[in-house]
């Protein structure tokens, strides 16, 4: 899936879901659960605190991040030389629209 991705976290705009998806690292906080009459795990009863973020530029970047000519980030490496088949794709749309 692709089209266009903003983060309301950190406000960066990204190409496609899985750049977007990149960016976000750490871990969601871990269940923390009570016992219950017998002795065994019973309902939860809190979590333990999140380490979820978004990456800093300087990450992106050093994860192999770029930003495109339309200042989106992007998972792969982008060459302003040539022209990408999404870019293609994308221009067709907007001629149609």
């Amino acid at each position: 899936m692709s089209g266009k991705c903003e983060c309301t976290a950190c406000g960066q705009v990204f190409k496609s879901v899985s750049g977007f998806d990149k960016h976000r690292i750490g871990e969601y906080g871990d269940p923390i659960y009570g016992e219950n009459s017998k002795g065994n795990k019973g309902k939860i009863i809190g979590y333990t605190k999140p380490t979820r973020r978004c990456m800093t530029e300087q990450e992106m970047l050093d994860a192999g991040m770029s930003k495109n000519d339309k200042e989106q980030w992007i998972v792969k490496a982008y060459d302003h030389n040539i022209v990408h088949k999404e870019d293609e794709i994308e221009e067709v749309a907007e001629e149609a629209s």
